[in-house]
Parts: structure tokens; sequence; C-alpha cells
């Protein structure tokens, strides 16, 4: 792979630029059932000192025995670093008094550590890379941990993280910036996740890091380093560096003197604080631990592990880009999890042309799945749309059953119910139109009606989009339409009219359905309100009530009859799975009036709820 040429990044001063150095040491717990020297438990959230062997608790008289699992997940970790496998490492003793230490010592590895030199290739936002040298990756037992919030005047210690395995993988001094070591660290993490040999899970504490930071005048030699401890998230690592490199800026322009220290950052206030002053490799007294011999590794080892090693993040990024024609931002996105790669390429389907659209499952893996899973805070491993449910949206699509908006309402059904996407499309009337006939009457009625739009546009091509929105809503009701979309346009265009009218022609009569004669002015204003359907049903209702001496049954046959002679609504509307011919009900309906008339016949003026039963009858067959 071309690294690109790194560009210097300086931070201002008062005396001028600086330049930030950055080095890392990453603490990644090996993923193992059992711990690096003993056969108890690694197991996270167990009661404390629960996950406690002889060996880790230092008792005299035991001996370690070696791992195997671990040392195979350290050379494996090695070997998609692009690292050099040692064949022969040492483990030592690192000695230093701490509560939480039972032996006094860590068993470690110094001077011969089972990985040499590597590299890692960093991609950067702004579509640079950065080559971040790994200089060694040693094993070692990891403490346990003191617990100083459990009483007021002492600490206690868990023992059960004790003896868990460790890799430190110790990064060169090739950092100059913190957005620099948050993507170094981000890719390191991707790299263990895909090898299985670390969750990366920061939270746990299960994947870590000491930050060294030193800042100089640009080509000047390194300066003194101050060590950031055990910084568990990749935000905070950021945060710690930007604050240290200003801190330290501000000591040496002001002709103060940096000690090499260990120090904290502390996240609440975004500063670092002073912890002990940094020890040298001498103040730990290295030597070889006596109880273990020599690690000595074939190379036929090694070549046996290389073999069986998963494809990781770079070489998969280049295949997508290569077999799929995705452009490198959309192949890193996808990457980045080794989970979200393989849920795209079940989605994709096959790479000979046979498969889907790849670019289109791409946008629709990275902006509508990962945006939906990010605001409810689940992973792709909880993801309630299946590969295969995505895939059946995308062959829709392609097919052109439905449109893209059609396809963001289908899947928030599926998020949200399930099902089988071609099912769901043909029981909820989701298909859209592509009949040319059933839209060209609308663009040329349109047209018609907006002369004015017709010479702008043809001054200002852009406003062609104006006329698209218009085509689109006198559509509305034939395409793309869901199914909430049809029953609402159902109840509106033909239960609410009708309803409607026939409660403001009762009130126009003064006394319900009998006694008085019609009140023109209101009459107008039923049309106005009632839709399509009034002209018709008032005409009817008219020429029945004039002649009948029932009025109830004159509004039913009004009714059936305005229903009949609208036979292009009435087909439009009978298209819809929810439609109901109410004119087959007519009789129905008179009679239910009919009973209602009876009950307050003594009554000069009917109760409200009485004059409205109209509207619930027309109500529950419509719905």
């Amino acid at each position: 792979m071309n690294v690109q040429a790194k560009p210097k990044k300086l931070l201002k001063g008062a005396t001028g630029d600086w330049e930030v150095v950055i080095g890392l040491e990453v603490h990644a717990q090996v993923a193992s059932q059992s711990k690096l020297f003993s056969g108890a438990s690694t197991a996270f959230g167990g009661e404390p000192n629960s996950q406690v062997s002889l060996v880790d608790a230092a008792m005299p008289g035991v001996l370690p025995v070696i791992n195997e699992e671990c040392v195979k997940q350290a050379v494996r970790t090695g070997l998609g670093l692009k690292a050099r496998i040692n064949l022969r490492s040492v483990f030592d003793r690192k000695n230093y008094f701490y509560p939480d230490l039972p032996a006094g010592y860590q068993i470690s590895q110094y001077k011969s550590p089972l990985v040499g030199e590597g590299v890692v290739v960093v991609d950067m936002p702004d579509g640079g890379t950065v080559a971040v040298g790994i200089e060694r990756l040693h094993v070692e037992q990891d403490a346990g941990k003191s617990l100083h919030d459990r009483h007021p005047a002492m600490s206690f210690v868990d023992l059960n993280r004790a003896g868990v395995a460790l890799m430190e993988i110790v990064s060169k001094p090739d950092l100059r910036s913190a957005e620099e070591a948050k993507a170094f660290v981000a890719k390191l993490r991707t790299i263990l996740r895909y090898l299985g040999t670390c969750d990366g899970d920061m939270e746990k504490g299960n994947l870590r890091a000491d930050v060294n930071v030193s800042v100089r005048k640009p080509g000047a030699p390194l300066g003194t380093r101050c060590e950031i401890k055990n910084v568990n998230s990749i935000r905070f690592i950021g945060q710690a560096i930007e604050h240290e490199a200003r801190r330290q800026i501000e000591i040496l322009e002001d002709g103060g003197k940096i000690e090499q220290e260990t120090r904290l950052f502390d996240p609440d206030k975004g500063v670092t604080r002073s912890m002990r002053n940094k020890e040298e490799a001498h103040d730990y007294r290295y030597f070889p631990d006596p109880d273990l011999l020599p690690l000595e590794l074939t190379a036929a080892y090694v070549d046996d592990l290389k073999r069986q090693l998963p494809e990781l993040p770079d070489e998969k990024k280049a295949r997508f880009t290569r077999d799929y024609g995705l452009s490198a931002y959309d192949a890193g996105v996808l990457v980045a999890e080794r989970e979200t790669a393989d849920y795209f390429e079940a989605v994709a389907g096959r790479r000979d042309g046979t498969g889907r659209d790849a670019k289109a499952a791409a946008n629709w893996v990275i902006n509508e799945l990962t945006g939906r899973l990010n605001k409810e805070g689940k992973d792709i491993a909880a993801s309630p749309v299946a590969a295969a449910q995505l895939g059946a949206i995308l062959d829709l699509i392609a097919g052109g059953t439905i449109s893209g908006k059609i396809a963001k309402e289908l899947f928030e059904i599926c998020w949200s119910e399930g099902g089988d996407p071609r099912v769901i499309v043909e029981a909820r009337g989701m298909k859209q139109v592509t009949d040319l006939a059933a839209i060209e009457p609308a663009v040329d009625d349109i047209i018609v009606r907006n002369p004015e739009k017709v010479a702008q546009a043809k001054a200002k091509p852009a406003l062609i989009g104006w006329f698209v929105g218009q085509v689109m809503k006198a559509q509305a009701q034939a395409r793309n339409l869901t199914t909430e979309d049809r029953r609402q346009t159902t109840d509106a265009s033909f239960s609410c009219p009708l309803s409607v009218g026939f409660r403001c022609l009762s009130s126009a009569r003064r006394e319900s359905l009998w006694g008085d004669s019609l009140d023109s002015h209101r009459i107008r204003r039923c049309k106005r309100i009632c839709g399509p359907l009034a002209p018709n049903f008032f005409q009817q209702a008219l020429d029945m009530l004039n002649a009948s001496s029932s009025p109830l049954f004159a509004i039913g046959g009004a009714m059936r009859a305005a229903i009949i002679r609208c036979g292009r609504e009435r087909r439009r509307l009978a298209e819809n799975p929810y439609f109901i011919d109410i004119s087959e009900q007519s009789e129905f309906l008179a009679r239910r009036l009919s009973r209602s008339r009876r009950a307050t016949s003594r009554a000069r003026r009917p109760h409200r709820s009485r004059r409205n039963i109209w509207c619930r009858c027309a109500c529950e067959h419509a719905s």
C-alpha cells in the first residue's frame, strides 16, 4: 500500500510553532477462557476475588504454567500487524510494589519480546494515510484492581483480574496529532477484533492506552515526555493529548522545564494531573523469570497460524473497492467493523455480476441501517432488519415495484414489525404506478393550469422540479401510497364528505330529517365542504326529497345514485383494499337512521349524537 507523505501538524504558541510527538503503549486483554499462567476464569463481572487461583494469589510453592492459547493469540496479533515473530522469547520479572500485585513483581517480557517490529497504516478523515511503526508486542500478566470507594478509611483489593493475559503493543513515536492517535487506536482495535484476539471493549478495560506526549520546535531533538496512564476511551485519548501538549508548551515558553513523570487524565475536568515520577527500566530490576523456560516456537508453527488468519481490514477494503466498485471512503466505513462488512456482503450478494447493486447496498447499510442503529444504541448484531430483508427491499427497488421513498417506509415497517418485504408490499398495496398513461393526464392538466410557470420553466429549466412535485401530488392517490395514505384518502374522499354532507343537510332542514324546507345557503356551503361527490350527492338528494315522502330513504337513494354516477371515482376507490361499496349498504344505513328517527320522534331538535349517526355508520363500514 502506498503511504502518502504526511504534512507537519504544528501547534501555535506564543513564541512560534511547536510539534507534538506521540507514542502509545496499548494494553489489549487477550481473548482466552483462562489466565496466562493459571486455569482461573477470565470472565468479566464476577464477584470480587471469586476467580483467583493459588498462582494468581502468589501463594508459596506454586509455579506458573504458560497458557498456549494466549501465546497463539499473541502470534496471530503480531502477524496481523505485519510484524516479525521472534521464534525465541523470554519472560522476565518486572519488580515493583503495589497492593494489587500479590507477588511483588509482574511477569512480563523485556529484552526478548514475542513480537518485533511491524507497521499499521492508518487512514485519516482528510483522505491521507499515516504509517505508524510498531516497536514491539510482548505478553505480560495484568495486576489486580484497587477499590478506593468502598470504605471511608481503607481500600479494598479485587484480584479477579490478576494474572489475566495482556498484549502490550508499543508504537514508535510516529504520531503528530491527537487525531492521528485516535485514528491509530481505532484501527488497532479493528485489527484485533478481526483477528478475534481481543474484543476491544474499552468500557470494561479490555483495551486501554498509556499515552506518551512530548513537544519540540520543528526539527529539534525529541523533548522530555510525560506518560498519561490507563486512558480507556478514544475520545479521552484525544482530549488528554490536546491538554498535555498545551500544558508543556506553556511551561517551556515561560522558561520552565518538563519533568519526566506519570500523569492521569481527569475526563470530568479535561486536564492531566501528576501521579508520580516516571520510572526508568533499571528501576524495575528486570531479570529472567527462573520459573519459566524461554518460549521457543518453530517456523512451521508460525506459518500454520498465518494460514488460518482471516481477511484483515486493509485487504478487505482493497477487495471492496476492486470487486464491488466502491469508493475508498465507503469501503473504509464498511470494513471498520467486521460484522458490518459481513452484513454488507450478505446484502450485496455475489461479485460475479449477478449480485445486487453494490453502491446501493453500501448506501443503505451506511446511511439507513447504521444511522438507525446508532440512534437506538444498538450494534449490527442486534439489528431487527436482517441482511436478507434489506436485500429484498433492494430487489423491489431495482425491479421498479417500489420507489426509494416507499423503500424507506418499508424499511421502517420491517424494523418495527418484521416480515418479508415482498409480502408486506403486496398486502399493503405499496406498489408504485409506472404506467405513463396514468400520469400523462395529470402532467397535461398541470401545464394547462399553470401557463406562467411554463413560461418561467422555459427560461429557467431548474423550475421543472416544481412541475415534478405537482405531478407527484396529483398522483398521490395512485402511486407511491402507503396503506395508511390510501385509508386516509378513502376516508377523506368517501366517508367524511357523505357523513358531513348528511349532518349539514339535516341541520339545514332545522328539524333533522323532517319538517322544513332546505336552506340554499347551507347547501352551497356543504358543497364546498364535502369534496368530489358532493355535487352529485346533493343534486340527487334535492330531487328525491322534493318527490319523496320519506327523507330517510331519499338520502339513501341519493347516496346510491351519486356513487353509481361517479363511476370513475368509484373505480379508483374500489382499488383500495379498505374500500367497501357503501351503495350496497344504503338500505341498511337507512334502516339505522329510521330507528334513530323513531327513537327521537318526540323531540323537536334531535340530540347531537343522533345527528352524527350517519358519520358513525359510514366510518364503521369504510374502516
